[in-house]
């Protein structure tokens, strides 16, 4: 799966098993006003006998919470994809940016 940024959505592209490459498909659009939060984390487990593993936790106003994970040479663009992410979600009309997690977290 790859995923990609716009100024209005999230996409979760299909991939081919075999090359990797997408083709276009989308397997999941996501309005980017619906998008709460993002949060990253690097981290080293002992399972992967020390390569890093960067993760990405994109919260959606639902509820709903998408993961992704990658390790090596892949860190790099999913961390440019949270960049990319946490500066145009805020910026759509009708965002909910941290609206709800900032009210969560005041209960």
């Amino acid at each position: 799966m790859r995923i990609a940024v716009t100024d209005r959505r999230l996409l979760a592209l299909k991939t081919s098993q075999l090359t990797g490459r997408s083709q276009g498909d989308v397997e999941r659009a996501i309005p980017l006003r619906d998008v709460v939060a993002v949060h990253t984390k690097k981290r080293h487990p002992v399972s992967n006998f020390g390569v890093p593993v960067f993760a990405v936790s994109v919260v959606l106003s639902n509820g709903d919470v998408l993961v992704f994970e990658t390790s090596g040479y892949p860190i790099w663009a999913l961390g440019r994809c949270a960049e990319a992410l946490e500066t145009a979600a805020p910026n759509v009309p009708g965002s909910m940016y941290e609206s709800d997690v900032e009210a969560a977290d005041e209960t």
